[in-house]
């Protein structure tokens, strides 16, 4: 299926945000997630920023662990964000050199938590 990548980002997006509107609900903090994309095309999926901090890089894979192009480009402007990229069908889960975390999705949302108060 064509845009089965398309509803599995649409799926993060949504979970993301439930826990982004929590935080705001319970902490008061200010969330926001974004979409990261360049002129030239680089693109990382989310951005994900408390208090206009940004705090977590997201990139969604279906398969491919790989670390998307677009992690390079953007640590350079965001050195100390977590960079995460996620992967529905992950064979092992690993940590890079850079810090990049490359998760398997489904149990990473399981456990999401971007509370201060973890």
């Amino acid at each position: 299926m064509q845009d089965a990548p398309a509803r599995l980002e649409n799926i993060v997006a949504n979970a993301l945000l439930k826990e982004l509107h929590f935080i705001q609900d319970t902490q008061g903090e200010k969330t926001d997630l974004h979409f990261l994309r360049t002129k030239e095309g680089k693109e990382i999926d989310f951005l994900i920023s408390i208090n206009h901090q940004p705090m977590y890089l997201v990139e969604v894979k279906t398969s491919d662990d790989t670390p998307a192009i677009g992690f390079n480009h953007f640590d350079k402007m965001l050195p100390n964000v977590e960079k995460i990229q996620l992967v529905l069908n992950l064979k092992r889960e690993k940590t890079l050199q850079n810090g990049l975390a490359i998760r398997a999705l489904i149990p990473w949302l399981a456990k999401i938590n971007f509370s201060k108060n973890q």
